[in-house]
């Protein structure tokens, strides 16, 4: 994230589930980018959510989007986003 204006500007992160859907929003949140001169290029914006995957759910997909909520030419996402998952469950034997 770039934020090169005097006023702070704003992001959106939603992660998706299987699908790309309004339906399938598990997480949503605005974001609030300083403006310039507080350093926030390359800033990682960490997001933390757990998913209980339900017993008949065998394979889940799940999506990353970053977007930019203020319209301005001073606000920018650089670079890519990347989701890092870890999964927990009990072992079947």
């Amino acid at each position: 994230m770039n934020n090169n204006s005097v006023t702070p500007g704003s992001i959106g992160v939603r992660i998706y589930k299987n699908s790309i859907n309004s339906a399938n929003i598990i997480y949503s949140a605005d974001i609030e980018i300083d403006g310039a001169g507080s350093d926030a290029l390359g800033q990682p914006i960490p997001v933390l959510y757990v998913d209980p995957i339900q017993l008949y759910e065998k394979k889940v997909t799940y999506f990353l989007s970053v977007y930019k909520i203020d319209e301005t030419d001073n606000l920018s996402v650089i670079g890519q986003a990347t989701l890092t998952a870890t999964a927990y469950g009990k072992a079947t034997y």
